[in-house]
């Protein structure tokens, strides 16, 4: 092998140029690559212009960006995250190293999968088929069970075991299908159907064990989950562990932690149930012989009360004598009373009469008046009214005399304050001077020069007006 060794010198820019022709042409303008995100920085602020990451597998890392023009289409990745991005290979000449110029991320692998789970999820709750108000009671006492499952798991076994200890007089029916792999929705819903076709169960166990997200991936097909709400009994999910939730949980009828807990949520426990049975039958023994004890004490009190006929006629015939009697009496008693009210009633009503009363009254007044006309007060009675009539009428008019002089005096009195009101003076445009402590000043002896001042005119409420003293000339006298 020769070594080929060129005479030319070459700057490090023509070198770095020739590196990135070579990378040009080496790939394909646009490709796919998948890789974990590290080392996410934001560059910018306050608004991003690039995002700078690394993008790693098991053995490799190259640096990523993504510039401002291609951020609104994409959300921003998380640090460890799994992704799939469209990218350009570039090589950066100042650096000295390859870039990746990224348009696009997708989530990849389980992060793909878990927003398909959630698209899924968010359909399922739109059309209602999660609201508790859908879902269905479950029997306490269930004769006949569904068992959904594989028959040769784990789960099924432990399913068993646990009906047979807490309810073991129930029947149990398994319909038998795959629970992992492409094929297992499918299998699950003809499960369901068979299910149906059989009728007469009273609940229905949907039950797995545990595995990753992939393992479970059955259950959380929309095609099973909305056949599950479906099924002419109610269904209990025991899917997994009880950190796993798959979309049937969230559609069925009852959720179980686990297939074990999903048969104890089906049935009671017989003992419990063996319990109350005999608490109850206990109840009922007390009750029966407590109405017995009642119904005994209450016929023994009966037959002493009980007494021959003849003496209990006899009884009952005095007794209705001395009713009749009292009947008598009280109507007699009843008839008199009535009497003397209308008696006195008579009375009133004679006491009452009109041409009676009439000729009183006018007697009444003709004595009256026999009164009034012999009486001397009333000749003098009559002077007095007269006396008063006067004199009210002489005060009224010496009352309206002064009350006139008075107002007259207050006119003066207002038009001599109009004279001597400042205000007066300062409408017919003269004003008077303020000094800063607002002294009014009457003399130029008491101005000095720059002396600032305020004039007060006849808007000086509205107008504030400022001046200063320029100069001060004395007059010769005599001038």
């Amino acid at each position: 092998m020769t070594t080929e060794i060129t005479q030319q010198t070459l700057t490090v820019t023509q070198v770095s140029r020739a590196i990135g022709q070579a990378l040009q042409a080496g790939f394909p303008q646009w490709l796919w690559l998948e890789g974990e995100i590290s080392g996410f920085k934001v560059w910018g602020r306050p608004a991003a212009k690039a995002w700078f990451f690394d993008l790693k597998d098991q053995e490799s890392t190259l640096s990523a960006v993504v510039w401002a023009s291609d951020m609104a289409a994409m959300t921003a990745p998380r640090e460890g995250e799994q992704v799939r991005v469209l990218a350009r290979v570039a090589w950066a000449n100042r650096q000295g190293r390859i870039n990746l110029n990224v348009k696009q991320i997708q989530p990849a692998g389980l992060g793909a999968l878990l927003i398909e789970i959630e698209r899924r999820r968010s359909a399922l709750v739109a059309d209602g088929l999660t609201a508790p108000e859908r879902k269905r009671p479950i029997p306490k006492f269930p004769q006949r069970i569904g068992l959904v499952t594989s028959p040769d798991s784990a789960a099924a076994a432990d399913v068993l075991q646990v009906l047979r200890l807490r309810w073991p007089m129930a029947q149990v029916r398994i319909f038998a299908s795959g629970v992992q792999g492409d094929q297992a929705p499918q299998q699950l819903i003809q499960a369901l159907n068979r299910m149906d076709a059989e009728g007469g169960l009273d609940v229905c166990l949907l039950v797995r064990g545990g595995g990753s997200l992939t393992d479970l991936m059955a259950f959380n097909d929309e095609a099973l989950c909305r056949r599950l709400v479906q099924t002419h009994c109610p269904v209990i999910t025991g899917v997994g562990h009880e950190i796993d939730t798959g979309l049937v949980d969230w559609v069925s009828d009852l959720y179980a932690a686990t297939p074990s807990n999903a048969a104890e949520l089906a049935t009671p426990d017989q003992a419990n149930v063996q319990a109350l049975l005999a608490r109850q039958t206990r109840q009922l023994r007390q009750g029966i012989e407590s109405r017995r004890q009642q119904a005994t004490e209450r016929l023994r009190h009966c037959q002493q009360r009980l007494q021959n006929p003849s003496q209990l006629f006899a009884v009952k015939r005095q007794q209705g004598e001395r009713t009749r009697r009292d009947l008598i009496r009280q109507s007699q008693l009843g008839l008199q009373q009535r009497r003397l009210q209308l008696e006195r009633i008579e009375q009133r009503l004679r006491a009452q009469d009109p041409i009676q009363r009439l000729r009183l009254a006018q007697q009444h007044k003709a004595a009256l008046d026999a009164r009034l006309a012999a009486n001397p007060l009333r000749h003098r009675w009559q002077a007095e009214r007269h006396r008063i009539e006067r004199l009210t009428q002489a005060l009224g008019q010496r009352h309206a005399k002064h009350l006139e002089q008075q107002r007259q005096r207050i006119a003066r009195q207002q038009a001599s304050l109009r004279a001597l009101d400042p205000n007066s003076v300062l409408n017919r445009g003269y004003a008077y001077v303020e000094d800063q402590d607002g002294q009014v000043l009457s003399s130029g002896a008491q101005l000095a020069l720059n002396q600032a001042l305020t004039l007060r005119m006849q808007d000086h409420e509205a107008l504030d007006v400022g001046v200063r003293v320029e100069r001060l000339d004395p007059k010769p006298s005599g001038a």
